[in-house]
């Protein structure tokens, strides 16, 4: 079920404080609504009754999707202690599930969609290092984490490229199914293989270190597969 929390908060705008209710976890079978609050970026949002100021609330966030067979945990480092005791409760009974930990709320909702729609997130996140490259070239320079996935449809993986206040800077496309099947079949090479039942971070830094302890064959850099 989904948990509902209270919690103080101080408006960053303006000092003041309040207490208010924070979602904890979401069960995103028994509560679709509140599936389409996180996704439209309604979920945990606060407006500061004095100065009119929006903001995330900082909450770490569990995600469970029952027929999907996955969950997501959103990281919050003050809670450390609590979120590791409530992972290593629920993990024998999610052994068949892909298990995700994030430490963002944009990725949180990234990596929701990517495993609801059915995709590897390793090989997403090895197709995101082109689409970064070339989103770069264009606008001279990002963080690694600017980019996100946005969706796809029959012919073309979609990617987001945001600033530091989430404003969309660029689109960019990489072809789909091609582009993502070659991707798995790189990472297959390197000894990847979908995993349940673990939890595991798997980001860009991931793709990063294992593509660099590839043997002999594969192309020096992950860009290059798909740059002619």
């Amino acid at each position: 079920m989904s948990l509902l929390d209270e919690i103080t908060v101080i408006c960053p705008r303006c000092g003041l404080s309040k207490h208010v209710g924070v979602f904890r976890s979401i069960n995103a079978t028994n509560d679709p609504n509140l599936k389409q609050l996180l996704l439209e970026g309604r979920l945990n949002w606060q407006t500061c009754e004095s100065c009119g100021n929006g903001f995330q609330l900082i909450a770490d966030l569990l995600y469970h999707d029952i027929p999907k067979t996955f969950m997501v945990s959103l990281d919050d480092p003050a809670r450390d202690v609590r979120q590791l005791s409530t992972r290593k409760e629920l993990t024998p009974f999610v052994r068949d599930y892909v298990l995700r930990i994030v430490g963002s709320h944009a990725q949180f909702v990234e990596k929701i969609r990517i495993l609801e729609d059915g995709l590897d997130d390793t090989a997403v996140e090895l197709l995101k290092l082109t689409a970064l490259t070339s989103a770069t070239r264009a606008l001279g320079g990002l963080r690694r984490g600017a980019i996100f996935y946005n969706g796809h449809s029959s012919s073309k993986l979609n990617f987001l490229v945001r600033d530091e206040h989430g404003v969309i800077l660029s689109e960019t496309e990489i072809p789909f199914p091609d582009a993502y099947a070659q991707s798995q079949k790189q990472l297959a090479s390197r000894g990847h293989r979908p995993t349940t039942g673990e939890w595991l971070t798997i980001n860009i830094d991931h793709v990063i270190a294992l593509w660099f302890r590839r043997p002999a064959g594969l192309p020096a850099s992950p860009m290059s597969m798909y740059w002619t």
